[in-house]
């Protein structure tokens, strides 16, 4: 019985989008990456196979944010996060923008074999971490220390860097801050077109709170119409006790 009710969780949680335990990085994977640009740290985790992005529900890193940079993590105004993945075929990108940038990610020709051969190396490093830290879902990289350089990190290397050891495949913001509530749209980016995971084309978005929870909600853009719904539903009520 017991072993049935564990099986009925274990699968309960995958439906979910829930990580039970960290993700080893595989191509195609992407990246959910915080970046605290004063501390000079990064922190990864992997949410899996871009293609199965769009069923992604939440996970919580509230311990692992805490360890990383400090019990104020959440109020940090340094502190940044964005997603990003390419698969080994170069057929299919995955990246964010600040929701509500009007500038949508787009792929500049050309730069997607550089792009997968520092998100290769990135995911090599973090692979050779994970069982090395104890977190409960990532990796930490001390930015300049040890192998914690160049394309092995996130600095330096998310898709709006700059430089031959950078991604450098798209031109939009692809980081959000985390103090400030801001939340995420995330695009499937290759092939063009540009196609949405989570935007205000589908009324949600990734965000994360101050405990740690990264997960999908309202889009920003869509609270007003959330707001105007109610007021209708309350002037049809009104009109209704009215009659």
């Amino acid at each position: 019985m017991k072993k049935s009710l564990l099986t009925i969780a274990s699968a309960s949680l995958m439906m979910l989008g829930v990580h039970a335990a960290p993700v080893t990085a595989s191509p195609g994977d992407v990246f959910l990456a915080f970046e605290d640009t004063v501390q000079n740290k990064n922190y990864l985790v992997d949410l899996g196979p871009g293609s199965n992005l769009s069923s992604f529900t939440s996970l919580n890193i509230g311990s692992d944010l805490a360890t990383v940079f400090g019990g104020s993590w959440s109020s940090d105004p340094n502190l940044y996060y964005g997603v990003y993945g390419i698969n080994s075929g170069k057929t299919q990108a995955w990246g964010s923008v600040l929701s509500g940038n009007n500038a949508l990610p787009y792929k500049a020709s050309g730069a997607l074999g550089a792009a997968l051969s520092g998100y290769s190396a990135l995911a090599n490093n973090f692979n050779a971490e994970l069982p090395t830290q104890g977190l409960s879902q990532g990796v930490y990289f001390n930015v300049g220390s040890g192998l914690d350089t160049g394309t092995a990190t996130w600095t330096g290397n998310h898709p709006t860097a700059s430089g031959t050891s950078a991604f450098g495949t798209y031109n939009a913001s692809l980081e959000a801050a985390v103090s400030l509530n801001q939340t995420l749209d995330v695009y499937k980016l290759a092939p063009s077109p540009v196609a949405a995971i989570f935007s205000a084309l589908n009324n949600n978005a990734l965000g994360i709170n101050s405990s740690g929870l990264v997960s999908v909600v309202p889009e920003p853009s869509s609270y007003a119409l959330l707001g105007l719904g109610g007021l209708v539903v309350v002037l049809a009520y009104r009109r209704k006790v009215r009659a």
